[in-house]
């Protein structure tokens, strides 16, 4: 009886290991906004301590935008410090208003510590308000 009391808690410790190493979740849920990523390159990032979830959430957001980035250039991105959501978002609100900007010029402007998106969204404004042509 003790020993299956053991396994048991064995194998619930091993489940609950598994299924946080191996973000099945969110690669279904990749998957299903049409983006492709390999359950290996989501357990190399949980290795390198970058966060999926603020990744693959921002890739689907671009891809659903019509913005294509790569799942390399938000890794590379977050892992020299700067604010991915932001960068993001900016790109889509750019995209929306007319602007073009490209992931280069963003990610660079944003790790100089420019706000990129209250930039982005300031020039809409001006735009929107006849203050630019």
């Amino acid at each position: 009886m003790e020993t299956y009391i053991f396994i048991g808690i064995a194998l619930l410790l091993f489940i609950m290991l598994f299924s946080w190493f191996i973000p099945l979740t969110l690669y279904m849920k990749a998957l299903h906004s049409g983006i492709n990523i390999g359950i290996d390159r989501l357990i190399g990032m949980r290795i390198r301590k970058v966060p999926t979830k603020l990744i693959v959430n921002n890739l689907i957001s671009a891809h659903k935008a019509g913005i294509e980035l790569s799942l390399d250039e938000l890794e590379a991105h977050y892992l020299a410090g700067s604010n991915i959501p932001n960068v993001v978002k900016a790109m889509i609100a750019a995209k929306a208003g007319g602007l073009e900007i490209s992931f280069e010029k963003a990610s660079r402007a944003d790790l100089s510590g420019i706000d990129i998106l209250g930039k982005v969204l300031n020039e809409l404004n001006q735009k929107r308000t006849g203050f630019i042509d």
